[in-house]
């Protein structure tokens, strides 16, 4: 029953204990009634329609900072140079500019193709995915001069000031496996 017929509904029964009514009466209340449950219905789908939108904010906004460790885990259909990532050093997060991982041009995505064919160099200034699992997460160090050393996740965390749970909440959404031991900050 839609709220127009419950609403003549309730003139009738209205109508039925006053015998005298007018039409003119009748209408006034029928638009009276009406103006109230439109604006009762209103109120409620704004409240659902802010509590959505507050909802998709948090989610966003949580997301959006919080940065992802190295697992060692490649992601396929990904550019595979390695980016600092605030010390991280993960993967590119960029798609591959090609399908294939025939030669090695095709590894990476057109920004990095593009820097290797200005430098000239055989490989990303960072390095490569493959280069980043020949080593132990903790001991990567750049091929660059600087000479950068992998900031524990744990440690980038606290200095971030994002929570752990934050933080593993966003890794099992990227489909990351970790350990407990990658949140917990270490001694230096």
């Amino acid at each position: 029953m839609s709220s127009l017929d419950e609403i003549i509904a309730d003139i009738k029964k209205t109508c039925i204990d006053f015998d005298n009514i007018d039409r003119c009466t009748m209408l006034s209340a029928l638009s009276k009634q009406a103006k109230t449950k439109k604006r009762k219905a209103d109120t409620e789908k704004d409240n659902i329609l802010t509590k959505m939108v507050t909802k998709r904010v948090k989610t966003t906004t949580v997301s959006a900072n919080i940065p992802l460790p190295w697992t060692g885990d490649i992601k396929t259909g990904y550019c595979l140079a390695i980016q600092e990532n605030m010390g991280l050093f993960t993967q590119c997060n960029k798609k591959k500019a090609n399908k294939t991982y025939e030669t090695k041009d095709n590894w990476y995505c057109t920004r990095c193709s593009n820097t290797l064919k200005k430098s000239g160099a055989e490989k990303p200034k960072l390095g490569n995915v493959v280069d980043r699992q020949r080593l132990p997460i903790m001991e990567y160090v750049d091929s660059c001069d600087r000479k950068l050393k992998c900031i524990h996740y744990g440690n980038l965390l606290k200095k971030l000031k994002i929570s752990i749970e934050d933080a593993k909440e966003q890794c099992t959404k990227e489909c990351l496996v970790t350990s407990d031991e990658l949140f917990k900050p270490m001694e230096v």
